[in-house]
């Protein structure tokens, strides 16, 4: 898997827009301004640091001093807990 810096999807996100969003300058503008708006971690943090700098939404972990950002699980990967929890939810209620 290959991991991007924050500012590598910044730039991919702004080049791969699509043709349409050129006829709506005013929000191709508040698409950039939204994602430049997004907060960028610090390369070295403490713990306490970390915890104060991330919600329970922040998809980020922190590992020897640095965060590492994560990405949201894909829908694939939420079908398959889907269906696993539907499955042995009737076993489990069924066996104690």
């Amino acid at each position: 898997m290959t991991v991007l810096l924050a500012e590598e999807v910044k730039q991919l996100v702004s080049e791969e827009l699509p043709d349409w969003i050129e006829e709506q300058p005013v929000l191709r503008l508040r698409l950039q301004q939204a994602i430049e708006r997004v907060p960028q971690p610090p390369s070295k943090m403490t713990y306490e640091e970390f915890l104060e700098w991330c919600d329970e939404d922040t998809l980020a972990e922190w590992v020897d001093g640095e965060v590492v950002m994560t990405s949201p699980a894909s829908n694939k990967h939420q079908d398959i807990a889907d269906f696993l929890v539907s499955v042995l939810r009737p076993f489990v209620e069924m066996h104690g």
